[in-house]
């Protein structure tokens, strides 16, 4: 038969025999088990054990993706953001290409990394202040 030593309610550790394994002196800390009594196993009497019960873990809230139809976006910027923006988009190839691709989708995700990359660009080339970029973001 094995041998339990039992802390507090649990088990923390089991022996195949006490002879030759420890002091004889520590053998009174140990109970005598059922072969099946494993380390992290609880009891309440020394007879009886059990796994202890885990609590079920906090439910994970899932993240909405941060999603706005395309006209609602382009109301956080200002009008004189949007004129600016269209403006460069003749000369620069980049501006051109973030609206043409704008073109192509009805909805914007606000964390998608092209659209953060853009802003980031179009407050690198003065077309809005970095203070905004959160205001639009939000």
């Amino acid at each position: 038969m094995p041998y339990a030593k039992i802390a507090n309610g649990t088990v923390v550790q089991v022996l195949d025999h006490l002879d030759g394994v420890i002091h004889p002196a520590l053998h009174g800390g140990y109970t005598e088990v059922i072969s099946s009594v494993k380390e992290g196993m609880t009891t309440q009497d020394g007879q009886s054990f059990a796994w202890p019960e885990t609590a079920a873990p906090d439910p994970v809230e899932p993240v909405a993706p941060r999603v706005l139809p395309k006209l609602v976006f382009f109301q956080r910027l200002t009008t004189a953001e949007r004129v600016g923006i269209r403006t460069a988009g003749k000369t620069d190839p980049v501006v051109e290409d973030w609206l043409a691709m704008l073109d192509l989708i009805e909805n914007v995700h606000l964390d998608a990394e092209d659209v953060t990359a853009s802003l980031g660009y179009f407050v690198n080339n003065g077309l809005i202040d970095a203070n905004r970029v959160p205001e639009i973001l939000a």
